[in-house]
């Protein structure tokens, strides 16, 4: 039974991902046949990602809700508390990006060639309204839908610590490239307990926006504003210097948020405790089964691709 549990999801996952490819490469290829969907970034941006969003995502949750029997309590989280868990999402992100970079550079020496870093193509590639469309609101709210609503009540009853860790690793897996894969791990780690603990969607669809809208269109802003401001010998000295200034406020707020993480973590770590669950068979049931080994090669497919 629990080995069907977790095969069950491993298939669900597997839908969601090969149905959404599937979409994205049949898609343009029909509609390049009319006009080139690569010339307007809302018509790429619609072509890429609106058919998995209100295709495979609907039709993958509810396939994992089939066999979902149990869910976390309900309960509300004071404001404060929750903006807190931002800083949090911030340190796992650093050192996530941190371990990435190893990983990269490590392929890059191996390889002679650096991995394909597709966020940073999108993010060049994008204008900030249709960025704030798919990447800040839809994007979270199809991410939370199916990587924590769906995929941790399915596994909730098995306990909070199986939950977190399948919905942190398989929500990264799935992004298919190490530069994303170890903070999206980390995030994702956070806004599983988040849900485990309130039970309640748009706590997780909040943070998630509010960290993505920071990484996606704000820093990026940031960077370009300051760039601006900085260059060129036709601007004035006080130009070129509220450029400089603009660009260390920031980064020092992005820092202190980075330090404030790292201390609510380590002044959290020693009370916290997993809330334990239904015992497993065996470690074997939660990996050893048809629909987890089928996600598996799925995602390590994606990751050599991306190399």
């Amino acid at each position: 039974m629990q080995r069907k549990q977790f095969s069950h999801l491993g298939l669900s996952l597997c839908v969601y991902f090969v149905l959404t490819a599937a979409l994205q490469w049949c898609i343009p290829i029909v509609c390049s046949q009319w006009f080139d969907v690569t010339s307007n970034v809302w018509v790429y941006f619609s072509v890429m990602y609106l058919p998995g969003y209100l295709l495979a995502a609907p039709y993958a949750y509810i396939l994992m809700r089939m066999r979902t029997v149990g869910v976390p309590p309900r309960r509300n989280i004071a404001p404060l508390k929750l903006l807190s868990c931002l800083p949090v999402c911030f340190a796992a992100m650093y050192a996530g990006n941190f371990l990435g970079n190893i990983v990269n550079t490590v392929i890059t020496l191996c390889t002679g060639r650096a991995p394909d870093n597709t966020i940073a193509a999108l993010v060049d590639y994008a204008s900030p309204l249709p960025m704030l469309v798919f990447v800040v609101i839809l994007g979270p709210i199809v991410e939370e839908v199916i990587f924590r609503k769906g995929l941790i009540d399915l596994l909730y009853p098995f306990g909070e610590k199986v939950a977190v860790i399948f919905s942190a690793v398989l929500f990264a897996a799935l992004h298919g490239n190490f530069y994303q894969f170890f903070y999206a791990a980390g995030v994702g780690a956070v806004l599983a307990l988040l849900y485990c603990r309130t039970g309640k969607l748009r706590y997780t669809i909040f943070l998630h926006s509010l960290f993505n809208l920071l990484g996606s269109i704000v820093s990026p802003w940031v960077l370009s504003i300051s760039e601006d401001l900085s260059a060129g010998s036709t601007l004035s000295l006080i130009v070129g210097l509220m450029g400089m200034l603009f660009s260390i406020l920031y980064s020092g707020a992005m820092i202190a948020l980075l330090v404030l993480g790292i201390v609510l973590i380590v002044r959290t770590r020693k009370s916290f405790r997993f809330r334990p669950g239904i015992p497993l068979q065996s470690k074997t049931v939660t990996f050893c089964n048809v629909g987890i080994i089928f996600l598996s090669a799925i995602s390590l497919t994606l990751f050599i691709l991306n190399i």
